[in-house]
């Protein structure tokens, strides 16, 4: 990847207490190597409590996040930016959301992913 590249993912999870398991171990690979990672919840109402798409973007370098979107030039946006990591410093809800992933690092050795998205998939 470029270094000024941008890698971006879509997760599907549901952010409330118990659960966020799948995005807190996406987020804690991607960390592994990106210093960069902004978490955004697809609800432009803040993070739900429901099943919902989150985008990760992640960089070697920091992103201007501020006033994303109402910038001239931005395109316009629909989401929140609740969590993000740049460099060494944690912001938003960032430390809860690494928290719930429980340190699992994903690998092609290892991806657990129908164990961490089970209990989403229970809330039906």
């Amino acid at each position: 990847m470029h270094p000024d590249g941008i890698y971006l993912a879509d997760v599907v999870d549901v952010y409330r207490e118990g659960l966020g398991r799948f995005l807190g171990a996406y987020v804690a690979t991607l960390r592994r190597t990106f210093p960069n990672v902004y978490v955004f919840s697809g609800d432009p109402e803040g993070i739900s409590e429901d099943r919902d798409t989150f985008v990760l973007v992640s960089s070697q370098r920091p992103l201007d996040i501020q006033d994303l979107g109402s910038r001239l030039g931005d395109r316009s946006h629909q989401g929140t930016l609740f969590a993000w990591a740049q460099g060494d410093e944690l912001g938003g809800e960032m430390e809860t959301v690494l928290a719930r992933g429980r340190g699992v690092i994903l690998t092609d050795d290892y991806a657990p992913i129908d164990n961490l998205l089970a209990p989403v998939f229970a809330l039906e």
